[in-house]
């Protein structure tokens, strides 16, 4: 027997068998589990999805602060009249603030500060220049009016607004006629007169006398104050809300109207009801044989009376 043949046979057989096996195992890739890619691809996504809010957002602070922070032109006028006895004071203002203040008899300080804001400060200057202020008196009776001439500015950020504060004596009337812009009042007595086309009325503290009225376009109205025995205040509102405090001493008549919206009365045995449709009406005395009137009347809106 020729054992040189046979054991180089043998080893002939062997070889490419391991080789064989050696082969395979490089050719064949590891597989990674399909919950990987996926987390992967979350991953990957979101870091897109944050870089591209971040740009967005720095666009959105870029657009703001070049539309929305342009330069702003500001001037004060100072002016005192001397008053003899109960004023009225009557304001025009097409945009901005009015807020009347109790000062000391026998003088009415009107503060205005006028504000202009465009693209750039030269802009916001001549801007400025068209605001004009026109203070007068007859007699007992001051008149302040705003006026804005021109054109407005189409730049999306520009504005031109008038903030007064008128300091009266306790005993005086009140007239507003404002476009836009917030109406305040504070404890005067006397009657008032203030219309709004947008914007807020707030009374704090006053005593509202004689015929006196509140018309509002859009925004809301905010009184805690007191009725005289001879007032006849009719309060409307186009589009808001009515919010009164009066003191549970009261006396008058009550009618409240709601077109679209609530009627709650606080207080007094008034009660709500159906008037037609959606209509709420609220309406009764708040004591026997009242003098004094108080109507509400609202087309959108709710309207809260309530006794302090």
């Amino acid at each position: 027997m020729d054992w040189r043949d046979s054991s180089g046979e043998t080893s002939q057989d062997a070889t490419p068998s391991i080789s064989s096996n050696l082969t395979n195992m490089r050719k064949r890739p590891t597989r990674r589990p399909w919950h990987v890619w996926l987390i992967g691809g979350c991953i990957g996504l979101l870091i897109l999805l944050g870089a591209f809010c971040g740009a967005l957002g720095g666009m959105a602070v870029g657009v703001y602060q070049f539309v929305f922070h342009e330069p702003t032109i500001s001037a004060n006028t100072l002016h005192t009249f001397d008053i003899q006895g109960a004023p009225l004071v009557v304001v025009n203002n097409p945009a901005g603030s009015v807020t009347f203040a109790p000062g000391e008899d026998g003088a009415v300080r009107v503060e205005a500060t006028s504000r202009a804001r465009d693209r750039t400060e030269d802009d916001a200057r001549k801007a400025l220049g068209t605001i004009s202020l026109d203070l007068r008196q007859d007699g007992q009776t001051v008149s302040v009016v705003a006026r804005f001439s021109g054109h407005s500015s189409a730049w999306p950020g520009a504005s031109r607004t008038v903030d007064l504060l008128i300091t009266v004596p306790v005993k005086t009337s009140a007239t507003v006629r404002q476009s836009a812009g917030d109406a305040t009042v504070g404890a005067l007595a006397g009657p008032l007169s203030l219309h709004v086309d947008a914007g807020n009325v707030h009374v704090a503290g006053a005593t509202i006398t004689g015929d006196s009225d509140v018309q509002l376009g859009a925004g809301n109205v905010s009184i805690d104050g007191a009725l005289t025995q001879a007032t006849d205040f009719a309060i409307r509102i186009d589009a808001g809300n009515a919010t009164l405090t009066l003191p549970a001493a009261t006396s008058a008549h009550i009618e409240a109207t709601a077109h679209a919206g609530n009627v709650i009365v606080h207080g007094w045995p008034i009660s709500t009801r159906h008037a037609s449709g959606a209509t709420l009406l609220a309406a009764g005395d708040t004591r026997s044989s009242p003098q004094a009137r108080l109507m509400v009347e609202v087309e959108a809106g709710d309207i809260t009376i309530q006794s302090r």
